[in-house]
């Protein structure tokens, strides 16, 4: 078996990919599934992959599960990409507009990133050019967006929306 980590994150494994060194050892608690048990190995590696890079995990030709078995007849190679950086990607506005409501019209920003953002306290990581007090009461999120609602912006006006280096 041999892993191998792309050094340089490019798509493709370059010459200068590396092996990782790794274990292997039959799972536990599968005693009522022996065949299942005699089937499976589980790999762990020695250290902890890099960031934002491709592995491929190859089984060679000949290797197998028991001593007794038959080997593969050809090598088989598995690949992942591991975890990508944090990042934003986009933006997009909605305005509504409630007629005959006496609620005030409302603009809707949704900020779209790589993961899904986490912050314990929305003040530290998103700040808006508007009077604020407290970004947490206009902030709602879902999977990889943020939605920022109820932003006390008048008509005709533009304002800005900073984003700090560390959320995550």
């Amino acid at each position: 078996m041999r892993i191998l980590i792309d050094d340089d994150g490019y798509d493709g494994l370059e010459p200068d990919a590396y092996t990782l060194p790794f274990t292997l050892r039959r799972p536990g608690g599968l005693d009522n599934e022996p065949n299942r048990r005699d089937r499976t190995v589980i790999l762990e590696l020695a250290e902890e992959p890099p960031t934002n890079r491709r592995v491929e995990v190859t089984l060679a030709a000949g290797g197998r599960s028991q001593r007794e078995y038959r080997g593969r007849d050809e090598a088989v190679t598995k690949s992942f990409h591991t975890l990508r950086p944090f990042t934003y990607r986009s933006h997009r506005t909605f305005s509504y507009y409630r007629a005959g409501s006496l609620e005030q019209d409302t603009t809707t920003v949704l900020l779209d990133f790589s993961h899904p953002p986490w912050a314990q306290n929305w003040n530290d990581v998103l700040r808006v050019s508007l009077p604020v007090d407290d970004m947490g009461d206009h902030i709602t999120r879902f999977g990889n967006t943020i939605r920022l609602d109820n932003l006390p912006v008048e008509y005709e006006s533009t304002y800005e929306i900073e984003i700090m280096s560390h959320l995550r």
